[in-house]
């Protein structure tokens, strides 16, 4: 049973910083997008009152980036998540942030003998069925398996449980 336990709390945490580093890496990406807009957005204006030579020198020049300016506006609701979505984001994050907490006291209990197998076994089969409910929103979110991102977690899941237990 305490193997049990420790693999769902590894997981837990492990989905929650996923889900974190998915969520700033969205947000950020956004966030050059949306200063990218405004600055070639304003571009336009400016290369159309002469400004920047840029708009005067190469006229078709400054009709690309006006008009990729244009599509990528368009195409950024695509790109990213929505506000709906980001809050489903923040909602797996807070989760697995709660199931990881329930299942360490678990497994702090089990460990000292505190609480017997029965006692266990029913109170964890009681946090892990919790999970049912966010599932779809998981599966929703988190559709991509970046690998860069899924390294990055399992690197500070591991760093986490080191200094946290201090395993070797």
């Amino acid at each position: 049973m305490k193997d049990d336990i420790w693999k769902d709390l590894t997981e837990a945490k492990f989905t929650q910083i996923y889900t974190e580093k998915t969520c700033q890496f969205y947000r950020r990406a956004a966030n050059i997008v949306s200063i990218f807009t405004i600055v070639f957005s304003s571009g336009g204006v400016i290369m159309g009152a002469g400004i920047w030579k840029i708009g005067t020198g190469f006229p078709f020049i400054a009709c690309i980036i006006i008009a990729a300016v244009n599509l990528l506006k368009l195409v950024t609701p695509k790109l990213f998540p929505s506000d709906i979505e980001y809050k489903k984001l923040n909602d797996v994050i807070g989760f697995y942030f709660n199931q990881y907490h329930e299942l360490h006291m678990l497994w702090h209990e089990v460990d000292k003998n505190e609480i017997d197998e029965k006692e266990a076994r029913k109170r964890y089969f009681r946090i892990v069925a919790k999970e049912k409910a966010i599932l779809n929103t998981v599966n929703d979110v988190l559709a991509d398996d970046n690998k860069k991102r899924i390294k990055e977690a399992e690197n500070a899941t591991h760093l986490f449980f080191n200094s946290k237990f201090d395993l070797q």
